[in-house]
């Protein structure tokens, strides 16, 4: 929700456009992962930002995007976001028994080629790019 507050908090550093706005390689995520969702706002920051898209569907879902529609992050309070992770990572998770369906922020952290997979009691696990667990961490 916090996240969802700021969305709308920035609009002055925005651009709002829509869904046809945004990269096909953002749409395309769009469809292959949430294909039961609906785009309600997209958001286009300037340049300089770490994201260019911020996409916010009717499931409860944000996505960031950068200005080539790879993701960043997706975020949310409500519905299942599970579906992102890899195979591996949602197995890991299993395994140091969580429930890969209580990640509420699963975030790319390209300055070190981590995932990082934050759940709904606060707890967040750490992966690097090959999908092996590397740690435990506080939400971030």
């Amino acid at each position: 929700m916090k996240k969802i507050f700021s969305f709308l908090v920035v609009a002055f550093a925005v651009v709002f456009s829509s869904a046809q706005s945004m990269p096909a390689n953002a749409g395309h995520f769009i469809d292959t992962f949430f294909p039961d969702s609906e785009v309600v706002g997209v958001a286009e920051f300037q340049p300089g930002g770490a994201y260019a898209f911020l996409v916010q569907l009717d499931s409860d879902i944000t996505i960031s995007f950068d200005a080539n529609g790879s993701w960043g992050m997706v975020e949310s309070f409500s519905s299942d976001i599970s579906q992102v992770l890899s195979s591996s990572i949602a197995t890991v998770i299993r395994e140091k028994g969580s429930n890969p369906r209580n990640a509420v922020r699963i975030r790319l952290v390209p300055q070190d080629n981590t995932t990082v997979v934050t759940f709904n009691d606060g707890s967040a696990f750490v992966f690097d790019d090959n999908g092996r667990y590397l740690r435990n961490t506080d939400a971030e």
